[in-house]
């Protein structure tokens, strides 16, 4: 099985933001990856929401499940899962989540801030820490 590391998830959510088909390689990437939704989520919070809501259909769709309905509980999951980072935060720091999951969690929080300032182009790096 391929470990995950920060370039490999940047590849694939470039892709799951490109074309159907790109997305379906990312997808398909990541339950080879067998990432856990911190992940997910991490990618689902990046994307705009009609993006947001395909990826998450599709990779709600791509576990093995025995029913309909199974898929149907997996995505609302999903759909729950996506808060603001807040409270996504709160939520991780009572876990115990691998490095690789903080570094991802680290960056799209970073990006955030960073393309909020970018506009205003007097910024060219945030050095963010987290309160884990």
């Amino acid at each position: 099985m391929i470990e995950l590391t920060l370039e490999l998830y940047l590849q694939n959510k470039r892709l799951i933001n490109g074309s159907d088909e790109d997305m379906h390689i990312g997808i398909s990437n990541l339950m080879n990856m067998n990432v856990s939704d911190t992940v997910i989520i991490a990618i689902a919070k990046s994307l705009n929401s009609e993006r947001r809501n395909s990826f998450i259909t599709k990779i709600g769709r791509a576990g093995n499940f025995n029913t309909e309905t199974e898929a149907i509980e997996r995505m609302s999951e999903l759909r729950d899962k996506c808060k603001p980072w807040s409270e996504i935060f709160q939520v991780l720091k009572k876990k115990s989540i691998s490095n690789i999951e903080k570094e991802i969690v680290k960056y799209e929080i970073t990006n955030l801030y960073l393309v909020q300032l970018s506009d205003k182009n007097f910024v060219k790096k945030i050095n963010l820490e987290l309160a884990w």
